[in-house]
């Protein structure tokens, strides 16, 4: 293990640099491709905070709930390719869970112990903890495959529905990858990149914008720092069981953003840390009677990631 690690005494100053460059940052132009040594090991702390907000416009109070997930991420180089990409090794532990209801009550959930509200998510945990993935990286860091999700799927049951392949491609691709590596990326520069998310509820498109801002010089770590801006699209999934005489349902997204600020070690060639912020609001209409109800479903979410460890 190597003493130059970002650890957590310097989340104050990275959460600072994530949040705006400073006017002293480089603009030289930096290869961003993940050309990676076999064998070596990164650790990632992810946490993970979401608040959802409901109600039934014109009839009830918003009521809200709130979600703090953590969890560590191991990231191990198994193939390195001369030009970039490879194959890493995935795996997720010591995964926690805290559901705050909307009274204020609190329910836990580990792979160890769960309370009883929150004992299907202790099987999702189970599932996703110390089970390795293989995810291969191409050269422009984009995610091209993931092995291995079929086994935590089938430890998941019921909950294992959305754990597909895009799923942990999603995941793998805000961890230890930038998408859209070149040898010189400047200050100024952008690129977009179009993909997909699974949502409880449907589908998110994002159509994401990333921008070079410059490089810094943190904890001695040369660093590249990165915008991304998405436009987001709903496509939503009604249950295949709904009766002939159901109400039509009518989901219509009325605000959605979603912004990124990524940190990525020029001298690893991978990312050190991120800030990641996104709202979704949803307006459910359906027909009942002679009126329409309005649901609004307002998603509020903050995931950040930091790099503990290297070996």
């Amino acid at each position: 293990m190597r003493n130059r690690d970002l650890h957590l005494r310097h989340l104050p100053l990275i959460l600072a640099a994530l949040i705006a460059t400073a006017p002293g940052s480089s603009t030289r132009a930096e290869d961003l491709r993940p050309i990676w040594k076999k064998g070596r090991t990164s650790r990632y702390q992810v946490t993970q905070t979401e608040v959802t907000t409901l109600e039934v416009r014109g009839m009830t109070q918003p009521r809200q709930t709130l979600m703090d997930m953590e969890l560590k991420v191991a990231w191990e180089i198994l193939e390195a390719d001369a030009d970039g990409g490879g194959t890493a090794r995935m795996t997720f532990s010591d995964l926690a869970l805290v559901m705050t209801g909307v009274n204020g009550d609190k329910s836990r959930a580990t792979a160890e112990a769960a309370d009883e509200k929150l004992a299907g998510a202790r099987t999702w945990i189970q599932a996703m903890s110390d089970t390795p993935l293989r995810v291969t990286v191409d050269a422009d860091g984009s995610i091209s495959k993931v092995r291995g999700f079929e086994a935590i799927r089938r430890k998941a049951g019921e909950q294992g529905d959305r754990l597909d392949e895009n799923y942990f491609k999603e995941i793998a691709m805000d961890l230890a990858v930038l998408f859209g590596g070149t040898e010189n990326r400047e200050a100024g520069d952008s690129w977009k990149l179009a993909h997909g998310a699974a949502h409880r509820m449907g589908q998110i498109s994002y159509d994401s914008t990333y921008e070079m801002q410059g490089v810094e010089n943190i904890a001695g770590i040369p660093v590249a720092m990165v915008n991304r801006n998405s436009k987001m699209s709903f496509e939503p999934r009604l249950p295949d069981d709904l009766p002939a005489d159901a109400p039509e349902v009518d989901v219509r997204v009325s605000e959605s953003d979603h912004r990124a600020q990524i940190m990525f070690d020029t001298s690893r060639r991978e990312v050190v840390g991120s800030n990641m912020s996104q709202t979704l609001e949803l307006e459910i209409r359906r027909q009942v009677l002679d009126r329409e109800l309005v649901t609004v479903m307002r998603e509020e979410s903050n995931t950040q990631m930091l790099r503990i460890q290297e070996d």
